[in-house]
């Protein structure tokens, strides 16, 4: 091959180039950045997962502790209510043998000054 040749051909060549390597490099870097859209957008998903399960991790937590002090609550409610029967049932009696009392005594003086 000659030297002319080669300068031609090498003309060709950057011509050839110039004409197509901009529109090659376009669409390169065009689907370049889709794909990096792409990951970007996929690396979004994976974190918005991860903070979901997060959160219900915490909200199940939450759950438990609030079980838990319900149940506490509960607990003490139910000792305050059986203190309270405790005391209803004491002042029954109490006024259930005042009454007694009263109606015997009653009924001994009743008989004593007949």
């Amino acid at each position: 091959m000659s030297l002319a040749e080669r300068e031609e051909y090498r003309q060709i060549a950057q011509e050839v180039l110039r004409e197509m390597l901009p529109q090659e490099l376009e669409q390169f870097v065009k689907k370049q950045e889709e794909r990096a859209g792409q990951a970007s957008l996929m690396e979004r998903m994976v974190r918005v997962e991860e903070a979901l399960l997060a959160q219900g991790k915490v909200l199940e937590s939450l759950q438990r502790e609030m079980d838990k002090r319900f149940e506490a609550m509960q607990r003490e409610m139910d000792k305050r209510f059986e203190a309270m029967d405790k005391r209803f049932s004491t002042v029954l009696w109490t006024i259930g043998l005042g009454f007694s009392l009263v109606m015997g005594f009653m009924a001994l003086l009743k008989f004593a000054f007949v």
